[in-house]
């Protein structure tokens, strides 16, 4: 995958940000428990993603990243989306702590916690759920391995099986390092790169941005994307860095490789990660149901 030329702009649909508004007034809104409520099964759905997250070690073993999940939109169609609080552990999330916010920082609903939301977080997110409203769930992650194979010269490497299922998806240019995500402008860059077709997005010396139509796609994406790049290094540092020791998959087989996933996914007869969501969504109810709470 090659760098992004970071010169190049376009225009976006954002909405004029207000960085204070991160910190204003909520207006809370009334949830349901209701299982058929929309709105609640977003909820309960995005904070088993934290939890599984925590699980697989996508953290930073501290509060920050974040999982974003379009959830209504306002008045004039602009979508709303549901953010973790800043200052929880991604294994304290709950379906009401999750905050809910709009595409100019303001706080839809706050939910259970007096927390703010955290700034680069919302910058990140807020330019994929403008630009991309065909991706419903977005993970921003700064896994070790990810921002590992990102920050070399040769990037992500058709190595591996998750590699070749992965390659479409990944967006062509890598979003170059600005240092904290907090600038507003950036937010254009991140959509240029990220570009109209791809889901996942690749960050120099930062991490990835992963997206998917739902909760359970974005995480199958996640779980290949780091497993691809977590066997590249461990490959990498057995020939000793040197590429050309790799055996590099061709692209005609990288390109029947993706098309024999899709056709596994075609017997499913469910859409992509579903049956994975339903088995994660088990084992946590199993293990530690108050992430629905």
């Amino acid at each position: 995958k090659d760098p992004a030329d970071h010169e190049a702009t376009r225009s976006s649909p954002f909405l004029h940000l207000d960085m204070g508004s991160l910190n204003g007034p909520p207006t809370k809104i009334a949830k349901t428990k209701d299982p058929a409520d929309h709105e609640a099964t977003l909820r309960v759905h995005c904070a088993a993603a934290y939890r599984l997250a925590a699980r697989f070690g996508w953290d930073t073993k501290s509060i920050y990243n974040h999982i974003t999940v379009r959830c209504g939109e306002g008045a004039k169609g602009e979508p709303h989306f549901l953010i973790n609080p800043f200052g929880l552990d991604f294994s304290e999330i709950t379906a009401s702590s999750l905050m809910k916010l709009d595409l100019d920082g303001n706080i839809i609903d706050r939910g259970n916690t007096d927390l703010t939301c955290n700034l680069a977080g919302f910058v990140i997110h807020s330019a994929v759920h403008a630009h991309r409203p065909d991706m419903h769930c977005v993970i921003h992650s700064h896994h070790r391995d990810v921002v590992t194979a990102c920050s070399t010269k040769h990037g992500l490497l058709p190595c591996t099986l998750e590699a070749c299922k992965l390659w479409p998806l990944v967006s062509e240019k890598i979003h170059a390092f600005e240092g904290i995500s907090c600038d507003e402008d950036e937010r254009e860059r991140i959509q240029k790169a990220l570009g109209d077709s791809a889901e996942i997005l690749l960050m120099s010396n930062h991490g990835s941005v992963v997206c998917g139509g739902s909760v359970g796609a974005a995480l199958i994406n996640m779980l290949e994307l780091v497993n691809a790049c977590q066997t590249q290094v461990s490959m990498m540092q057995a020939v000793g860095g040197r590429v050309e020791d790799l055996t590099l998959v061709p692209p005609e087989v990288v390109s029947k490789t993706r098309a024999k996933a899709g056709k596994v996914q075609e017997r499913t007869a469910r859409e992509v990660g579903a049956l994975e969501m339903e088995a994660w969504l088990r084992v946590l109810d199993r293990d530690d149901p108050t992430y629905r709470n």
